[in-house]
């Protein structure tokens, strides 16, 4: 088997063994222009010494096996040919083939609950959206009170996550205000009405930042909204940033630092 570079970093990388020193010194052994061969229990232990890390013989052994039947896997799917007539894969299609759902849309309700508010403030932050929407409705939280909770939250964490790129409290506030006014006047807009979420920072909203994650834009702000947004929006739930993926938030504040 000839080993190609590329295909045997990528390999290395999916399964998460080593450091990137040790990637490349098994890489080096590897594609020898004098010896191209498949990866051996050997090359693996000269790669440790390199990158000053320490394997057993049974975790070179599959780590070997493991890297020739990713690089033979890459081998058997490059060679089909794709021809200009077949389409990019843009999008995930779960049915291919299908005709397109041209049906009505459907309506989420949520599952009915009883439950009271929670003793401690994590058990609190913990609850399910639907518990959260039991909550708000039957008057035992606000969505203020929600908001004020996850914002201390991330002023907390954020030291050790490293997750904030843009703390809008002022925003979150406005939004919460906004829920909960509407609830008392008995305009329900659904399930995320009043809940507090996190937009991660790939998705635009106009007039804050969207640093994709990448040093280079991190100064970057975009003319437009996203209709993820905009439909969250609509949904009562407004526009944060991100938290920890475990809230939805109604401030911009969560995404992942440029460095991180």
């Amino acid at each position: 088997m000839t080993i190609d570079r590329r295909e045997l970093l990528a390999a290395l990388t999916a399964l998460g063994v080593g450091p990137v020193v040790f990637h490349r010194a098994v890489v080096a052994l590897a594609a020898e222009p004098a010896k191209p061969t498949a990866v051996t229990a050997e090359m693996v232990q000269q790669a440790e010494w390199i990158a000053g890390v320490s394997l057993s013989e049974d975790d070179r052994k599959k780590v070997a096996s493991s890297i020739n039947g990713a690089v033979r896997t890459a081998e058997a799917a490059r060679k089909h040919e794709l021809t200009n007539d077949i389409a990019p894969a843009i999008r995930f299609d779960p049915a291919p083939g299908a005709a397109p759902y041209s049906g009505p849309r459907g309506n989420v309700v949520a599952s009915k609950q009883d439950l009271k508010k929670p003793a401690s403030d994590d058990e609190l932050a913990f609850c399910s959206i639907t518990q959260l929407g039991h909550l708000l409705r039957s008057k035992q939280v606000s969505s203020i009170e929600l908001t004020k909770l996850y914002l201390d939250r991330l002023k907390k964490y954020d030291p050790a996550l490293k997750c904030v790129i843009t703390l809008t409290d002022d925003l979150a506030l406005k939004l919460a205000k906004r829920a909960d006014d509407e609830l008392a006047t008995g305009k329900d807009r659904g399930p995320l009405h009043g809940i507090p979420w996190g937009a991660k920072d790939l998705i635009a909203v106009q007039g804050y930042k969207t640093t994709w994650g990448a040093g280079q834009y991190q100064e970057q702000t975009l003319d437009t909204t996203a209709t993820v947004a905009k439909r969250l929006d609509d949904a009562g739930a407004g526009i944060g940033g991100q938290v920890e993926s475990r809230f939805a938030r109604l401030q911009r504040c969560l995404v992942r630092r440029p460095d991180e």
